[in-house]
């Protein structure tokens, strides 16, 4: 099994382990870890933004893309419809730069196939909890879109049986077995958008830590951590769940959490390579793409560059 399913693994207990301690205070604990989650995302993309600034068109499309996401904030847009594409393209295309390094076009289908399929489960364990009259939550939809994406799913992963060792088909489908263990629990407990944002920022707060972790220089990986450790203390002091006298209100924070969310999710656009790499090249100097997702970590020295966290 690979690193990155013990992550997702990991990601995945935690999350339930947290929701389970927080009790009804569990969306408040999201808000605040997803919002370190955004800033240091933010820190560790600098050169992405300056590179995404430094051509007409990208910066133009970098602006429209932010200012998008005030307006989809404005218009009461939902963040789970939005964070679909995002969590899902993150979660696939990292899955392709680390397991699959070297062999992207032997599987392109097979990367396609778990976009599809992850999609449909995505839609389908938030539509256990969700209203039914929203159409692509219903189980008139999800239920033949799982169908479809896992036969398409089987028949991609034939197709690279040629590249397959036995521990590599086991780390390309955890997220998928995961995801059924999420519908399981879902029959009996209620799975919200909240669950899920905590497993993604989960897994997005320990892959990049594992990508700079080198015992030789653990100067990157204590900055990282410091970091996030400083930020955490700072965001719930300020959040709802403080002992300090001044503090954010509950519903002024879920506010702030939906805001800072689409904004995360847009600006992953011009910041991210967890996505298709055309995607990318729009934003970001050509031949860039060949470096790992992530925490910009060479193959051969793992010497960490400015990380793009912004999964």
């Amino acid at each position: 099994m690979s690193v990155l399913s013990l992550i997702r693994i990991v990601s995945f207990a935690l999350t339930i382990g947290v929701a389970a301690l927080a009790g009804k205070h569990f969306s408040e604990v999201v808000a605040i870890i997803a919002t370190v989650h955004y800033v240091v995302a933010l820190v560790y993309s600098k050169r992405q933004l300056r590179n995404a600034l430094s051509k007409p068109v990208a910066a133009a499309l970098t602006g429209a893309l932010s200012l998008s996401s005030v307006a989809m904030y404005l218009a009461k847009i939902k963040v789970s419809f939005v964070f679909a594409p995002h969590h899902v393209f993150n979660e696939v295309y990292i899955e392709k730069s680390e397991l699959f390094r070297g062999k992207e076009n032997q599987v392109k289908w097979f990367i396609w196939s778990a976009v599809f399929l992850n999609a449909a489960l995505y839609f389908a364990i938030l539509g256990q909890g969700a209203a039914t009259d929203v159409l692509i939550y219903s189980p008139s939809v999800t239920t033949p879109w799982l169908a479809v994406g896992a036969v398409l799913f089987l028949a991609a992963l034939i197709g690279i049986r040629s590249v397959l060792t036995p521990r590599l088909l086991l780390s390309a489908c955890t997220l998928e077995l995961l995801a059924v263990a999420a519908i399981v629990i879902g029959q009996h407990s209620k799975i919200t958008i909240w669950h899920i944002v905590m497993y993604h920022i989960t897994m997005w707060g320990l892959y990049p830590l594992y990508k700079m972790w080198k015992p030789g220089n653990l100067r990157p990986a204590c900055n990282y951590v410091g970091l996030t450790v400083a930020l955490l203390v700072v965001s719930w002091l300020t959040s709802s769940l403080s002992i300090l006298p001044w503090h954010m209100t509950k519903v002024f924070m879920r506010e702030q959490f939906f805001l800072l969310s689409l904004f995360h999710i847009m600006s992953s656009v011009f910041l991210s390579k967890a996505q298709p790499e055309w995607i990318w090249r729009i934003f970001q100097p050509a031949g860039s793409f060949i470096t790992s997702m992530g925490a910009h970590v060479s193959a051969e020295t793992r010497q960490p560059q400015t990380a793009s966290l912004s999964g």
